[in-house]
């Protein structure tokens, strides 16, 4: 319960970041499997994310990946840049407002939740939901928030569902899931009644799919799955680092302007890629707030395993929290400075040490190895995408006002892990909640 408590509150993240200032950071090897509490999150047909089975996972993901390949989000390129244009419209300045040239302000929370919504469902599925343009579905994104959290507390303390007792506990949470799983099992019926329209989503990719080895296919249920595991607090967080460190701002808005001359150059491909500070800005908002901040938890298989000169016997689960391990200062020095330039990897600084293949070994935003995040490629594209357009178009500050300057960061005096004002605060409920920060934005003038 001591877990579940933290679960409930947001926090658990950051009391396992103090367990691990006090008791010290372990590795593991690969006797493990995903722990049974996984089955918790599981409505109708496990995903990747959920699936304890290495083998069934492993069929699994075999054949998911095929639609988020490279090769395929390329495909889905053109959908992407529909949706982050229609947000770039939304965040300009009103033209019938003349008394200032600054957008009112802006929850990037709220828009990098609705930016992502609109992209995964029309991705996955092709459909057209609009939250970015439309407000009357977005209570959906508010349902999704709400669930998580009674499934992260379960996810601790499965014993709660015994006499229903979680019912009581958290009955808003349950409307809230009443809500959102009623609205995923209506979106994968659709799709699936229109099978055989043959579109670029997702969807039309992997319907008729079949393992190489097994020759098995995918139960389309499960898409819905993958589909909600995805919303991430990266571009929020990102936005909210780069009004606390304005010389980060200035590096990368400039490296960004130099690289493409208009805002509709840009593209995936080697001009994106080479913008080396832009990635190293992501992967710094990645590191420092993940979008699951606590411990995947893994079962201890038969024999035991030994962690840290300790015999773990099987049955009992183990688990590294993410965002302890990425403020370890093993790995990054500073840990709560955001610091893209650890990154930029320099063999012939800092007494030869390489801290960017240092930060590398211990990153762990879309989990690693088998278990990693199959739509980690897409996420990785939207963000590259997003962020270059956002900047390219747009100069942006901090929101002007007492009522929303300083949402997003830490209060001074609050408890330890809440006391940073540069910390974006996570709410750790399996995915990241978030809120803000609030900014403003006017057209560029280069």
């Amino acid at each position: 319960l001591y877990s579940a408590y933290y679960a409930w509150t947001g926090d658990l993240h950051i009391d396992m970041w103090r367990c691990h200032e006090k008791y010290a950071i372990y590795g593991f090897s690969k006797k493990l499997q995903k722990s049974a509490s996984y089955n918790i999150m599981v409505h109708r047909a496990p995903s990747t994310l959920t699936m304890t089975c290495k083998k069934k996972h492993a069929l699994h993901r075999r054949i998911v990946s095929q639609g988020f390949a490279n090769t395929a989000l390329r495909q889905h390129e053109d959908t992407i840049m529909t949706h982050i244009k229609k947000l770039a419209a939304q965040l300009a300045p009103s033209q019938s407002n003349g008394s200032s040239e600054w957008s009112a302000q802006q929850n990037m929370s709220s828009w990098s939740n609705c930016l992502s919504f609109d992209i995964i469902s029309d991705v996955v599925f092709g459909a057209k939901y609009d939250m970015i343009g439309r407000p009357d579905n977005r209570h959906i994104l508010e349902s999704i928030d709400g669930a998580n959290v009674r499934t992260s507390v379960l996810f601790q303390a499965a014993e709660l569902t015994v006499g229903r007792l979680d019912r009581r506990l958290f009955s808003k949470s349950i409307e809230a899931r009443n809500i959102f799983i009623p609205f995923i099992k209506s979106l994968v019926k659709k799709r699936l009644r229109n099978a055989a329209d043959k579109t670029n989503d997702v969807f039309s990719l992997l319907v008729d799919v079949k393992d190489s080895e097994t020759g098995e296919g995918l139960d389309m249920n499960s898409i819905g799955g993958e589909s909600t595991t995805l919303l991430m607090a990266a571009i929020a967080a990102t936005f909210f680092y780069l009004s606390c460190y304005p010389q980060v701002y200035a590096r990368v808005k400039s490296e960004i302007r130099q690289s493409f001359l208009s805002t509709e150059d840009i593209c995936l491909g080697p001009t994106l890629n080479a913008c080396v500070y832009l990635r190293a800005c992501i992967d710094e908002s990645l590191r420092m707030s993940p979008p699951v901040g606590g411990a995947p938890w893994r079962e201890v298989l038969s024999g035991g395993i030994v962690i840290d000169g300790r015999a773990i016997p099987a049955g009992c689960e183990v688990g590294t929290s993410i965002y302890a391990l990425h403020h370890n200062p093993v790995y990054f020095l500073d840990p709560f400075a955001y610091q893209p330039e650890r990154w930029l990897s320099d063999p012939n600084a800092n007494g030869g040490i390489d801290h960017a293949r240092r930060a590398q070994s211990a990153f762990a935003a879309f989990s690693t190895g088998p278990r990693s995040c199959v739509g980690k490629g897409l996420a990785t594209a939207e963000l590259m995408l997003t962020l270059a357009t956002l900047l390219h178009k747009f100069d942006m500050r901090l929101a002007q006002g007492s009522l929303t300057c300083g949402i997003g960061g830490g209060a001074p005096g609050a408890v330890l892990g809440r006391h940073r004002a540069n910390e974006f605060q996570l709410f750790d409920h399996i995915t990241s909640a978030k809120d803000g920060p609030y900014i403003e934005f006017r057209v560029s003038r280069f």
